[in-house]
């Protein structure tokens, strides 16, 4: 671009009395640089003008050539003696011609493909003129005072060519934002996909995949971290074991999918009658811990009793679910027991509620905080 347009302009004030009055240009040094600068300056616009408007098309051989001969042109000039250089003038306003026409055709060709550029279309039709009506002139076919069309509209060219630089730069820009605003978009929306899948998948490593409760990895988990709380704050903290009375035969009996039916049954009964902060979870087939927060051994017992008594009164009213009953085992943590500890225990607190006559809730009675006096207390109904 910048060649091109310095050629321009030296072609333009070196056809004119500008060069004799500051100068001091001789006529054969204004003559050359006259034609040397309209062979450059018509080379080197051409590969700007075929890129901006139609890269990569048919004419490509065409562009290539007459960018070649303008060169060899210019070279030529330079070693022709001054009277070689002022016949050469048809040559110079022969090339100037065919290149006019090049970019004409190009400019059509460009409109046709995309109606949108038919300012290229404008431009292309002014040059071609100019410089045709320059070659009627200079050729002697017309003989009368006229204005220097090719002058204008290499000034012309070159404003287009300066407005097409400035529209492209802004249309490129303008794509860059959008496709940038539109990156941004997609990488929120997959961005907030990923964290709905994460924690869907945290709830579903989380979740007993039938029942919806706690399943037993994620019961330890947080069973261990309260523990580990009521350990360091010395603050009561309970645990109530419970499974089904002989769930085997509701599963041979009326089938598994009653069985199913049955184990979600039981976990919407417990849900009811906990507090949000207690922890439910299913820590085998038919085997539910829940751990108590804040809550001593007779408040446990009171919970456990109401849980049996809810189910076994449910299940009488429920079409959906035979009669079932459950039995319970609730220990109270000891100071410096884990939660593997407290399982224990009241796995077998549990087992000797359903010894006993199941439907049956068991547990340590007159706890002491060393945890060696306690007795046992079984009610049975």
């Amino acid at each position: 671009m910048t060649v091109a347009v310095l050629c321009f302009i030296i072609r333009l004030l070196s056809s004119d009395d500008f060069v004799y009055s500051y100068f001091n240009w001789n006529t054969i040094l204004k003559y050359k640089t006259n034609y040397i600068s309209t062979y450059l300056a018509c080379a080197f616009s051409l590969p700007l003008f075929y890129y901006l408007v139609l890269p990569n098309n048919i004419l490509d051989v065409i562009q290539k050539t007459l960018f070649s001969i303008g060169i060899t042109l210019a070279i030529i000039t330079v070693f022709l003696p001054i009277r070689l250089v002022s016949l050469s003038v048809m040559i110079s306003v022969s090339y100037g011609v065919f290149t006019a026409l090049f970019i004409l055709v190009d400019s059509i060709f460009n409109f046709v493909k995309n109606p949108k550029n038919n300012l290229f279309l404008f431009l292309g039709v002014i040059i071609g003129v100019s410089f045709f009506v320059s070659f009627l002139f200079r050729g002697g076919a017309l003989y009368t005072y006229h204005p220097n069309l090719s002058d204008f509209s290499i000034v012309l060219y070159v404003i287009m060519y300066t407005f097409l630089k400035a529209q492209q730069i802004s249309t490129t820009f303008i794509k860059e934002k959008i496709l940038s605003a539109d990156l941004e978009n997609r990488v929120d929306k997959r961005t907030t996909e990923l964290k709905k899948t994460i924690k869907q998948l945290e709830k579903l490593s989380a979740r007993d995949g039938l029942t919806g409760i706690y399943n037993q990895r994620k019961f330890h988990e947080l069973g261990n971290r309260e523990i580990a709380i009521h350990q360091r704050h010395k603050r009561p903290l309970s645990l109530i074991m419970l499974d089904i009375d002989l769930f085997k035969n509701i599963n041979d009996t009326y089938g598994h999918k009653t069985g199913d039916t049955v184990l979600k049954f039981l976990t919407s009964t417990c849900r009811q009658e906990i507090r949000g902060t207690d922890i439910l979870g299913r820590i085998g087939g038919d085997e539910f811990a829940l751990l108590l927060l804040e809550t001593k051994n007779n408040k446990a017992y009171e919970i456990a009793e109401n849980i049996r008594f809810k189910i076994q009164a449910a299940s009488k009213q429920s079409h959906n679910v035979p009669d079932f009953t459950i039995s319970l085992g609730v220990v109270t943590c000891r100071l410096g027991e884990t939660l593997e500890d407290m399982l224990e225990r009241a796995d077998i607190y549990l087992y000797k509620a359903k010894n006993s006559s199941r439907n049956t809730v068991s547990l340590q009675k007159n706890y002491s905080d060393d945890g060696i006096e306690f007795l046992e207390l079984t009610n049975e109904n």
